[in-house]
């Protein structure tokens, strides 16, 4: 997969005791789930090249919008956005086999992942309501290098896992 370095990517991480769901974001400053791809479904016991290698493959979408475009403007529309996103919890919800999509929520841990001028920044969060996370301290945001083996970012990717409250 080839990166532009100038270019931002990101991707956000949520996983819980059934599944691991890696997932494109985009945007332009401001970022949000991309709906125009489907997120990964993974099961926890994947290895850690594929998780490195699916990793990559949704940071490779991401997309940076113009901004004052009719695009970022359809992108960022309350209502719209409210809508893909429940159609996102559905998906999931179903993909799951969930009862509920509180119990989808319930245990869901999330990391967020950026990908800027050759280096991967993956940042671990707390999960502090049913559809909230907050990031935690700098110290426990995993750095690698882009020309990192798959096998490597996935190493990294379960690690900022682990620091996941």
């Amino acid at each position: 997969m080839v990166f532009n370095q100038e270019q931002y990517y990101s991707a956000f991480i949520g996983f819980n005791e059934t599944a691991i769901i890696i997932q494109t974001q985009s945007g332009n400053g401001l970022l949000a789930i991309d709906y125009m791809y489907q997120p990964h479904v993974l099961p926890l016991d994947i290895d850690d090249n594929m998780l490195g290698e699916t990793l990559l493959k949704s940071l490779s979408s991401s997309r940076t919008l113009v901004l004052d475009s009719e695009e970022i403007i359809d992108f960022f529309d309350l209502t719209k956005g409210k809508e893909r996103y429940e159609n996102w919890v559905d998906y999931l919800h179903q993909s799951l086999d969930y009862k509920s999509k509180k119990a989808l929520f319930k245990n869901m841990m999330s990391c967020s992942i950026s990908l800027f001028n050759g280096m991967i920044e993956i940042a671990p969060s707390r999960h502090v309501k049913l559809h909230a996370w907050e990031g935690l301290d700098d110290d426990k945001t995993i750095t690698l290098p882009l020309d990192s083996t798959s096998d490597e970012i996935g190493k990294g990717l379960r690690l900022a896992m682990s620091y996941c409250l």
